[in-house]
């Protein structure tokens, strides 16, 4: 978490429990990441802080392993035919969203790209294993928060030509205009690598050959719980994130 132009930003990186039928220990887990960060928060160093659902923006991002509720030939026929929306209403984070039972409240761009797991190894195709993984959009990035209004999606995408592993990379684009007030640059005092990157560069392309070039691993100068960067005054936060 950091505090960023007065505002509260809180980025929650996750990997939830593995397995098709696990759908309900992916919802208790994700109840109890929030549980557990709201107790650090809490009693943090420079704190108390707000819990993460209370900052002005939180982005979960991560393998949250939520499958499709659907046999395997189904889909892969589906998949085949581009028809990808179809299988939304069978997505298992959405039907944890729809009956409450997980990530209620978080918003996630439309999946217009094909399920990112499971896929062989160095290949653009599904798994071919004993296992035969029914394939699913494993790999998500979600936003919620008190301000979450102010989050524009300018792209949400795979990147289906990265092959080192099982999955493939999914990445979001955000567009943040924060209504609070935009504090003064505190001094620098260390310095960190972020995955996130604020810049006014333009929108991503649909289609993305790696994730360097989905990317911009900027510099940030932190100090503590304020981050410190040159833009101009009242230009919306960019950020992109990758799961």
């Amino acid at each position: 978490r950091l505090g960023l132009f007065g505002c509260e930003l809180c980025v929650i990186n996750a990997h939830l429990p593995a397995g098709h039928s696990h759908a309900d220990e992916r919802n208790a887990d994700h109840a109890e990441v929030l549980r557990g960060l709201r107790t650090s928060f809490a009693a943090a160093r420079h704190g108390p802080f707000c819990g993460p659902l209370e900052h002005d923006l939180c982005v979960w991002l991560g393998d949250l392993n939520y499958r499709l509720e659907l046999p395997n030939d189904e889909v892969r026929a589906r998949i085949s035919k581009g028809n990808w929306k179809s299988l939304h209403q069978f997505d298992q984070l959405l039907m944890a969203q729809a009956s409450c039972q997980a990530f209620v409240g978080f918003q996630e761009g439309e999946l217009s790209f094909q399920p990112t797991y499971k896929y062989d190894a160095g290949t653009n195709r599904y798994d071919t294993s004993e296992k035969q993984r029914v394939p699913s959009w494993c790999d998500r990035v979600l936003w919620s928060g008190s301000d979450a209004a102010s989050v524009a999606l300018e792209a949400y995408l795979s990147c289906q030509a990265v092959l080192v592993s099982d999955h493939k990379p999914v990445a979001a684009l955000l567009s943040w205009s924060p209504r609070a007030p935009v504090s003064p640059e505190p001094p620098a005092r260390s310095r960190m690598e972020s995955i996130g990157s604020v810049s006014d560069s333009p929108s991503m392309p649909n289609e993305a050959t790696s994730v360097g070039e989905l990317i911009d691993f900027d510099d940030l100068i932190s100090d503590q719980r304020d981050v410190a960067f040159s833009m101009p005054a009242n230009a919306p936060l960019r950020a992109s994130t990758a799961a």
